[in-house]
């Protein structure tokens, strides 16, 4: 099957699913890399695309297929110039046929990317910010509302921008040392500006075939999700709790900065992410101390006032995280975004309810909208909390006011949204 023909079936797929979907299978390192950016690219600038495919053939009603087509040559054209616009349009065809299109069909294909070829030259990004950077107009209209203007179009810009992955060096391995060397020899390695155990490498590489990886000296996580785990301070001695701990990278790093000197659990709605978690602890090396436990955190299994640290890992729309899962943005709804604030505020309640006096209670989301963050400061009294203004000297650049965030687009941060409160009785 040809890349062309494999990416736009692979396409079809994604988009029904909301999650773009990667096959490698049997591909070279640079097809795979192209096929990731094809499909990761059209699904970044799926409204763009639809508007200036609409524009130049207003008059033909394109199927489902044809449509991914010339989405996935014209993307070629516009954005990857190294592929000249005549063996686009011939592998449009050709994909086609192999999709088991008739003959006239194919020359339906053939005469549409020929037009989109012969306009693509002359097209002109739309006004609205909706359509220019595939963004839901109601997408937009919250993080004007949260960000204002100016920051709003960073991010939204950033999250049509290559999204970095982020390697963190597992520092209870007895062997990191030798294996971040390792990782120095085989690719460009850059050390986080403000995390140093953060990194990514050059040429980007799937996770499992770096150096290291496999046997557990790193883990795969953006240094944004550093700062909750931080803010929360956990101690030895102490029982620290997060609700929402899969996949399990912050639970992992509160591991790291106690040791075994401290019960840790894990809760987590959903038996399958408990898994995932288990797996991903288990590659990290055995920490004796963590217990994982599936449960609603709306419903917690300990007793009033026995929970020293408590860090909400809450549902979110997830809109500081688009670039990484660019397919979600399309699938969110003003709905969605009241019916997971209601949520947090479940696990809030509860989350206070466990929490021993003077407890530390640390909220934190990846997206960027007033009601599933800032609003939750306002409620504080409501749960018996208070926001707690004592924080690590680290995270000073990330504090606006009484909470801590990052954008998208700064500093290769996802968006990350964390408020640390005290339990007032």
């Amino acid at each position: 099957m040809r890349l062309r023909t494999r990416a736009v079936k692979l396409l079809e797929e994604s988009i029904r699913k909301g999650e773009v979907i990667l096959e490698r299978d049997n591909l070279s390192h640079k097809d795979a890399r192209l096929l990731e950016n094809i499909l990761i690219g059209v699904a970044k600038n799926l409204y763009l695309l639809d508007c200036y495919i609409n524009s130049v053939l207003a008059r033909n009603k394109l199927d489902t297929t044809t449509r991914n087509i010339a989405r996935v040559a014209l993307y070629q054209m516009l954005f990857l110039s190294r592929v000249p616009d005549y063996a686009i349009v011939s592998e449009g065809v050709e994909s086609a046929r192999e999709l088991g299109f008739p003959e006239s069909k194919c020359r339906f294909v053939n005469a549409t990317l020929h037009r989109l070829t012969e306009a693509a030259g002359e097209l002109q990004p739309p006004d609205e910010l909706s359509i220019r950077f595939s963004h839901p107009k109601f997408v937009v209209k919250s993080l004007v509302e949260y960000l204002g203007e100016e920051q709003a179009l960073k991010v939204i810009e950033a999250d049509n921008k290559p999204h970095p992955t982020f390697f963190r060096i597992n520092k209870l391995h007895k062997e990191k040392d030798r294996f971040i060397e390792k990782v120095k020899k085989n690719f460009a390695i850059s050390f986080h500006r403000w995390f140093s155990e953060y990194f990514t490498v050059s040429p980007n590489v799937t996770p499992n075939l770096l150096p290291g990886f496999a046997e557990g000296a790193f883990t795969v996580q953006n240094p944004a999700f550093a700062i909750p785990v931080l803010l929360l301070e956990p101690k030895k001695g102490e029982l620290t709790v997060e609700v929402g701990t899969a996949p399990g990278g912050k639970l992992s790093l509160i591991a790291e900065i106690v040791g075994e000197d401290a019960e840790i659990i894990g809760i987590d709605i959903s038996a399958d992410k408990l898994n995932i978690t288990q797996k991903n602890l288990a590659r990290l090396g055995p920490v004796k101390n963590i217990s994982l436990i599936l449960a609603d955190g709306a419903s917690l299994p300990f007793p009033d006032r026995s929970v020293e640290r408590l860090l909400i890992d809450a549902p979110c729309s997830s809109l500081g995280v688009l670039s990484k899962f660019p397919l979600a943005r399309y699938r969110k709804t003003d709905e969605d975004i009241e019916r997971l604030a209601q949520i947090q505020e479940k696990l809030l309640l509860e989350g206070a309810r466990v929490l021993k006096k003077d407890g530390v209670l640390v909220f934190s989301t990846c997206t960027l909208t007033k009601r599933e963050n800032t609003d939750k400061i306002l409620l504080a009294d409501r749960f018996g909390l208070s926001v707690d203004k004592s924080y690590p000297e680290r995270l000073e650049h990330f504090r606006l006011k009484n909470f801590f965030q990052t954008l998208p687009g700064e500093d290769g941060f996802d968006g990350c949204f964390a408020v640390r409160f005290r339990k007032l009785v």
